[in-house]
């Protein structure tokens, strides 16, 4: 992941319609969010 991005941009990027999905999609993937991931 990209810390200079917000997790808005890289969702939009990555072709989500908002955060929301993204988070979704990553949480059931990864089994944490996309901030969790990001603080490790």
């Amino acid at each position: 992941m990209t810390p200079q991005k917000s997790i808005a941009e890289i969702a939009s990027t990555a072709g989500f319609s908002d955060q929301s999905r993204l988070t979704s999609h990553f949480k059931r993937r990864f089994g944490v969010t996309p901030q969790k991931c990001r603080k490790k």
